[in-house]
């Protein structure tokens, strides 16, 4: 089983900023330039992907750490950079609210006060421009 420490023996930032994010699957391997969660469901979205790539906090210290990537039939249809997580869950947020005309995050504040878990926030999005893409 490919862990962090077995891909990427020399990462030292926080294991904290490699957190679980369902129903993302964290794919760590040593000949990619840094760790990465990913989604597929070849089943129900054939052709569809999606990666989160996590940089090294010291890879550019003002830049930002995340990518979000969404693919469909090896195309990529969206792609969103971020310095943090929160950054990376506000502007999904937003460009969902702007694809569909809801606020996922507020609407699940109003029912159980926690935001939308952000791996489910990612992966609802990237569907939604898929299925805007066609």
């Amino acid at each position: 089983m490919r862990t962090l420490k077995s891909e990427f023996p020399d990462w030292d930032d926080d294991q904290d900023d490699l957190i679980v994010l369902v129903p993302f699957l964290f794919d760590p391997w040593h000949n990619d330039e840094c760790p990465k969660y990913v989604w597929s469901d070849h089943e129900r979205h054939p052709g569809v992907s999606m990666t989160l790539w996590v940089q090294r906090k010291d890879y550019f210290p003002s830049s930002r750490r995340y990518t979000f990537i969404v693919r469909d039939g090896g195309e990529i249809i969206y792609i969103r950079c971020a310095r943090d997580l929160a950054e990376l869950r506000v502007a999904a947020d937003w460009h969902y609210c702007l694809l569909v005309g809801r606020n996922l995050d507020g609407e699940r504040m109003l029912e159980d006060g926690q935001p939308i878990p952000l791996g489910q926030l990612l992966l609802t999005l990237g569907l939604e421009l898929v299925e805007r893409a066609k």
